[in-house]
């Protein structure tokens, strides 16, 4: 994704990209006003945000979720993503 300029360009003008490793990731997230926190299970854990947004509420990693300033969900890929894929969802937002 950093090779494809277009895509890069694209993201930089339309979104919001953020990446996170809900396996990792122990500190408290603020998102729509609601506080989402990491559940240790012993040696490991997961970040309720991930369970949160994820379908079926069972996280695959990675994945690909496109939501909007009022919070709805407009693509979701648990997967890999190709590029083509993400220069024509660019494409479509405001």
């Amino acid at each position: 994704m950093e090779k494809d300029l277009e895509l890069k360009n694209l993201m930089d003008e339309k979104v919001y990209f953020i990446t996170f490793n809900p396996e990792k990731y122990k500190e408290s997230i603020k998102f729509f006003d609601e506080n989402y926190n990491y559940i240790s299970n012993g040696n490991s854990g997961i970040h309720e945000l991930a369970v949160e947004i994820s379908l079926n509420k069972n996280p695959v990693y990675p994945s690909w979720i496109l939501i909007d300033k009022d919070g709805k969900v407009l693509f979701r890929n648990e997967g890999l993503v190709d590029n083509g894929i993400l220069k024509l969802l660019m494409g479509k937002l405001n």
